[in-house]
């Protein structure tokens, strides 16, 4: 850890006192963020000039890494563990709406697996919850399965259970489990439910299937093939989306 003993004395007396004040302010505001660009940094931050501040960071600094081919950087790890114990410093307020800040940002750009990590951090659970449910089916499919079971846990039942989509996503989080005799049953349940469309049916066969292998149930494969939809109707459109 950098937050105390000789390596915070190093980042202290050596590198953290030595910058300008606008630039050790913006340092601590950006210790939120695992990576950012000049837009994310001024999102957060308020920099008024974010590229420029952020070449000077890098060019007089060891703080700040950049990757190859991108305009992406990232703090430092003891760099960041640093500054984040003097974020930590701030008045609550200020926290808050900084996380606020960064939620938001992550929210207009669709990424909603950072905007609902931010938006917990500021201590917002609901809001959390709502990009939590529509970061699912993104981080599933990027095979990022444990992100995905962690807000999966979060998420109120009644939150799950009122939501069709929602639901299916959750199964096709848990197929991929240990959980897959949940993920079988959420499918069956909806397989069941009078009024699915037939794309809704064929992703729950989908879910049900992969999960009945998953769970060493092969003798329900037969039944569900039998249920598939032809594929005149699979390809109608539908409102329903997973």
């Amino acid at each position: 850890s950098a937050r105390h003993g000789p390596l915070q004395e190093y980042f202290v007396t050596a590198l953290f006192a030595g910058l300008p004040h606008d630039i050790s302010d913006a340092l601590v505001r950006a210790s939120i963020l695992e990576h950012f660009d000049a837009d994310l940094f001024h999102a957060v931050t308020g920099c008024r000039q974010p590229q420029a501040m952020l070449d000077r960071i890098v060019r007089d600094t060891p703080l700040m890494t950049t990757g190859e081919r991108t305009h992406w950087m990232r703090l430092h790890p003891l760099a960041r563990d640093f500054l984040s114990s003097r974020f930590e410093q701030l008045p609550p307020r200020e926290r808050r709406g900084l996380h606020t800040r960064a939620s938001r940002w992550y929210a207009d750009r669709e990424r909603f697996h950072e905007a609902a990590t931010q938006a917990q951090a500021a201590g917002d659970d609901a809001l959390a919850q709502t990009y939590a449910a529509r970061s699912l089916w993104a981080l599933s499919t990027a095979g990022k399965i444990a992100e995905a079971r962690e807000w999966l846990d979060q998420l109120p039942h009644a939150m799950i259970d009122g939501d069709l989509g929602l639901r299916l996503v959750a199964a096709s989080v848990l197929a991929f489990s240990d959980r897959n005799a949940d993920a079988l049953a959420i499918a069956r349940e909806v397989l069941d439910e009078p009024d699915t469309t037939v794309q809704t049916r064929a992703t729950a066969l989908r879910i049900a299937s992969g999960s009945a292998v998953f769970a060493d149930r092969l003798g329900l494969l037969p039944d569900f093939i039998a249920r598939w939809p032809s594929p005149a109707a699979s390809s109608r459109p539908s409102t329903t989306c997973c």
